[in-house]
């Protein structure tokens, strides 16, 4: 776990010794140009939702209440490949349900690769993050 200081507040960090250069790009721009982003590394901001069939970043809470996914991103880790590590406490992020509730139902900035053709669950999403190495909490 680090932590880091913006703008007085206080952001818990999880990532992958295996990290890469990203592209920041918000889920509105993918939504409008998924094809100049596909198989790129890129780095998003939104809102993070877990449950039963469900993985996903949304661009608001107000679209995880609706359930507006064809607005959202499926979001898939790599616990194999991309540990995301917690450095304070060795803690896995994705060791559990447990664990990875942390971040559920908050604002996340993630890193992985943007696929557009991958739909997630019953191909109910506009596109997927892949592999993500990185996730911050924002406050």
């Amino acid at each position: 776990l680090m932590q880091s200081c913006f703008d007085n507040k206080i952001h818990t960090i999880y990532t992958s010794e295996k990290t890469k250069l990203s592209e920041n790009v918000t889920i509105n721009q993918l939504l409008k140009n998924p094809d100049t982003y596909a198989g790129k590394i890129i780095e998003t901001i939104g809102y993070f939702n877990t449950g039963i069939e469900e993985s996903a970043i949304y661009i608001n809470k107000l679209d995880i209440r609706r359930k507006e996914t064809k607005q959202a991103l499926w979001v898939t880790f790599n616990n194999e490949y991309y540990p995301l590590i917690d450095s304070t406490t060795g803690v896995n992020l994705l060791s559990s349900y447990q664990t990875i509730e942390k971040i559920n139902g908050k604002k996340i900035k993630i890193r992985g690769k943007f696929n557009p053709t991958s739909k997630g669950h019953l191909g109910m999403f506009f596109g997927s993050v892949e592999n993500v190495f990185y996730v911050e909490i924002m406050n």
